[in-house]
């Protein structure tokens, strides 16, 4: 199995996860983010990794700026949003940044490096693994919230 294919099902894993769930405005203890704010949050990282795999510099270095997660969270009022709207939102997305990342030829990947925000530069291939490896950090807090 290639890389790309278990990003496109993991993609599928979590979509079923959320595709399931009972209670988008659950939080996990009674604190912080909600599954449907959970949800908006990786609506954020794709639209902001859109930017990253599609405006990268062919084996050079770009920076981007990093953004503030719970200002984001905030101002786009996810728990408010149509939950079901917002999780066909995210699937679509993600299946257009697999469709770009499956793309981008393997010099590009490995040669050109990203800075975002303060952290330091990382390759193309670095920034699509941080990617999937975020997205699994928010599944473990879905679940937890969930109990699942």
């Amino acid at each position: 199995m290639t890389m790309h294919e278990n990003y496109r099902q993991y993609i599928e894993k979590i979509y079923q996860l959320l595709k399931a769930c009972p209670d988008p405005s659950k939080k996990g203890n009674g604190e912080g983010w909600s599954v449907a704010q959970v949800l908006g949050h990786l609506l954020d990282s794709a639209g902001n990794n859109h930017q990253r795999f599609a405006r990268y510099n062919a084996q050079g270095h770009f920076a981007f700026p990093g953004y503030d997660q719970e200002v984001f969270v905030q101002r786009a009022r996810y728990d408010a949003f149509d939950f079901q709207t917002l999780l066909a939102l995210w699937y679509q997305y993600n299946q257009l940044l697999l469709h770009i990342i499956e793309h981008i030829p393997q010099d590009e990947l490995s040669m050109s490096t990203i800075t975002v925000g303060e952290r330091p530069s990382v390759t193309l291939e670095q920034l699509v693994e941080d990617y999937f490896a975020h997205m699994e950090v928010h599944e473990r807090q879905i679940r937890e919230i969930l109990g699942v």
